[in-house]
């Protein structure tokens, strides 16, 4: 993986494979290596598209590229911080972030790990927030989400 990331040219260490975002990024825990800054590092990795044809490729990369780009310009306390912004190399696409804990499809359901659990006062608190984030979102930003699901729903290491 730390190859992967060195051709994309990040300088982040990767310590652990943390979940699925979206079905599609793969996240790791990190670290910035000139800082020690700790960081989740969202890696798409090319191949996945490979049964597709090449326009529905091309569609599939141009979609995700431009959804990175509209999360790294965003500035709002309650929205995930891009801390480098995308990186492309011929097999990937990678960015980082501040930490993030999981996703919401990681922390809700009966199937849940321990560990990933979380509290019903969180997640009541964390609904308003989605809302905060929302209304930012469609009414100041002029951005439609069209894709709201518990998959991109991303918990970060403060539980907020």
């Amino acid at each position: 993986m730390s190859s992967l990331l060195r051709k994309n040219g990040l300088s982040y260490n990767l310590l652990t494979f943390n979940y699925y975002s979206g079905l599609m990024w793969k996240v790791y825990n990190g670290y910035k290596k000139s800082t020690k800054q700790e960081v989740s590092v969202f890696v798409f990795e090319k191949k996945m598209l490979e049964r597709w044809s090449k326009d529905d490729r091309e569609t599939m990369l141009e979609t995700l590229r431009r959804g990175v780009q509209q999360l790294t310009k965003i500035r709002h306390p309650h929205v995930l911080t891009v801390q480098h912004p995308l990186e492309e190399s011929r097999d990937s696409l990678a960015f980082a972030t501040e930490p993030v804990f999981a996703s919401l499809a990681n922390v809700v359901g009966d199937s849940v790990r321990s560990d990933k659990k979380l509290y019903d006062v969180e997640i009541r608190h964390g609904i308003l927030r989605l809302f905060d984030r929302l209304s930012f979102l469609h009414n100041d930003a002029k951005i439609g989400h069209r894709n709201i699901c518990a998959e991109t729903i991303v918990v970060n290491k403060n539980r907020s």
